[in-house]
Order: structure tokens, then sequence, then C-alpha cells
């Protein structure tokens, strides 16, 4: 009966320090499924944040498209002005010494707009035009035609790259708002310089609408920045999880 009784008092002692030890586990089973509950919540919150964040830039760049398609037309247009013009027309004009007004008004827009471009405009220290006798410049740029209307032609890609201050097409504002200041009028004066009127109109129909893009560009590239950063961190936190996850299921098999 004694040794009995001390088999059973040892039998006692075993299960306790088993039961100890499993309380101890899942103690540390409990704990680290927290963390990884905890960690979990957080990697999905950061993923809808992605969500968000990679919806917002999607729909900033459709926007961005949408308003850069409605310029496309006025390009269209603007090249297609130029499109008609040809060297004998500008020759003729460079016979002109005293110009109708409406024509000198027209190759005056013309110089703003490529003052700081072309090297054979006369600016002023601030890049503005700065020419005592407009027309005379004007003259001096037609006097290789095709030259001119290359540099006429490749007007767009030097907006594009934003080589283009704002002063030049402000220049012109007060002209473009003038009645008189239309195709239809100008060309009656000379086809020239109403082919060079309409291509004035629509390319700074062009230049307003890309203008009006670049705040929703900078918010595009912005967004962009802050969905990449929100995507490493996501990585980040599910690799975190994923290895906790392992952690915990080592516990539990051992559980």
């Amino acid at each position: 009966v004694a040794e009995l009784e001390a088999s059973l008092k040892v039998s006692s002692v075993e299960v306790e320090k088993i039961k100890k030890v499993a309380d101890e586990q899942a103690k540390t089973v409990g704990a680290e499924k927290e963390i990884v509950d905890a960690e979990a919540e957080k990697a999905n919150a950061e993923s809808a944040k992605c969500a968000i964040i990679a919806k917002n830039v999607s729909e900033e760049m459709a926007s961005v498209q949408k308003d850069l398609d409605a310029a496309l037309p006025a390009v269209e247009k603007a090249e297609a002005a130029l499109a008609g013009l040809n060297v004998k027309d500008f020759q003729m004009l460079k016979a002109l010494q005293n110009p109708p007004a409406p024509v000198a008004q027209t190759f005056t827009c013309v110089l703003h707009l490529l003052a700081g471009i072309d090297p054979n405009v006369q600016v002023d220290k601030k890049g503005k035009l700065n020419a005592e006798n407009p027309w005379k410049n004007a003259l001096k740029l037609m006097a290789n035609p095709q030259k001119f209307l290359d540099v006429l032609n490749e007007f767009k890609q030097v907006i594009d790259e934003d080589r283009v201050k704002a002063q030049n097409f402000a220049a012109i504002k007060p002209t473009l708002d003038e009645e008189g200041f239309n195709v239809e009028t100008i060309k009656s004066k000379s086809s020239a310089a109403g082919g060079l009127c309409d291509w004035i109109i629509n390319i700074n129909t062009y230049y307003l609408i890309v203008v009006s893009v670049e705040p929703k560009k900078l918010k595009v590239a912005q967004a962009k920045e802050e969905l990449a950063a929100a995507n490493e961190k996501k990585e980040t936190m599910e690799n975190m999880v994923a290895e906790l996850e392992a952690k915990l299921a080592i516990l539990q098999a051992d559980f």
C-alpha cells in the first residue's frame, strides 16, 4: 500500500508538471496568436489603403488623359493651318514694307510666342519681345520661310517640354480677345497671315489645356509615390505576418 501511495504521489507530481507546461504553452500560443491577429489586421488595413490609392491614381490618370485627348483637335487644326501655308506666301509678304495692320498684328503675336525660343526674335533681359519695329523682326524670321515653318511646326513639342514661358501666351491674350482677330478677317488681307492666325488661335487653345492639366499630372505623380510607399509597407507587413503565422503553426503543432 505504501508503495502504491508513493507511486500515485509521483504520478500526481508528473501530471502537475505536464499541466504546468501545457498551461505555459497555451499562454505562449495565445499571446502569439494575439500578435499575429493584430499584425494581420494592420496588414489588411494597409492593403485596403493601397486599393484606395490605386483607385485614385487610376481615376486621376483617366482625367488627365481625357483632358489631353480634348487638346488633340486643337493641335490637328494648328498643324493643318501650317500645312496650308507655302514658301511663296511668305515671299510675297517679304516685299511689304508697311503691311496692313491685321497682318502686322498677327506676326507680332508670332514673335511673342517665339520669344526666348527662336534666337532671331529680339528680347529683353526678361525674355519678352523687345523689337522697336516688330515687322522688321518678322521679316528677319521670314528670311528663310521653310525654316520659319519648321520652327512653328516644332512649337507643340516646345510646349510639351515646358520650354515656353507663360508670359509669351499672356502677351498675345489682348489680341486674341479682340473681335477682329479671326481667320476670315486676317485672311482677307493675306492668306499667309490668315493661316498664321489660325495656328495662333489653336496653339493657344492647346497650351491652355496643357497648363490646366499640369496640376493633375503633379497630383498623379504624388499619388504614385504614395502608392509605391504604401505597397512597400504592405509587402513588409505581409511578410512579417507570414513569419508570425509560421511560428504560430509550429507552436500549435507542439501544443
